[in-house]
């Protein structure tokens, strides 16, 4: 996993050393060369793992159209923005270094993901986006896990009111007094 060094574009420390990277831009057009790039690169560091795998310019260009010009994480919009191939299960915890564990990403989904678990990673971007991508349920379905997005404790979120007013005069009318006896509560 890169981390960008402050005031350097595209370069990147690795475990390794410094190596320098450009960064790319989504577009119809796709720099062969470039992706030829970063497939040795990602190629090298599996092999410095001894994690097997080979991805090809090819294969990295087909995961870039596969993703629609979206994060595959938090469905920005990437068109002619900067984007970043990462291993969604890490090599260091097993992932492999195949197209199928390739996802394209914002740069900052690819920063907050970082070397995180892959499970807890998907969790918080669905609590922060409310959207849960393909992405998000092929992880989660993957690992087991279910998802979701918490609805407002008071309903006064826009979507789960729909525009209506959260009280009405029928909520009002009947405003009959408590029964003396308080219902029993179990513990």
């Amino acid at each position: 996993m890169p981390y960008e060094a402050p005031g350097y574009i595209g370069r990147f420390a690795y475990a390794d050393g410094w190596r320098i990277i450009d960064l790319m831009k989504y577009d119809d057009e796709l720099d062969m060369v470039q992706l030829a790039r970063y497939a040795s690169s990602m190629n090298s560091r599996a092999r410095k793992l001894r994690i097997l795998g080979t991805l090809t310019a090819t294969s990295l260009r087909d995961r870039i159209f596969e993703s629609s010009g979206k994060c595959e994480w938090c469905h920005t919009n990437l068109l002619r923005k900067e984007f970043e191939l990462d291993h969604i299960e890490n090599l260091a915890n097993g992932g492999s270094n195949t197209a199928s564990n390739i996802v394209v990403s914002c740069p900052d989904c690819n920063r907050r993901k970082s070397a995180r678990n892959v499970v807890s990673f998907a969790l918080e971007t669905l609590a922060r986006t409310g959207i849960e991508t393909p992405l998000i349920k092929r992880v989660l379905a993957r690992h087991d896990v279910r998802g979701g997005v918490q609805l407002s404790l008071f309903g006064d979120d826009e979507a789960e009111t729909a525009g209506r007013p959260l009280f009405t005069a029928s909520d009002t009318e009947n405003d009959d007094p408590p029964p003396d006896e308080v219902p029993p509560y179990r513990w």
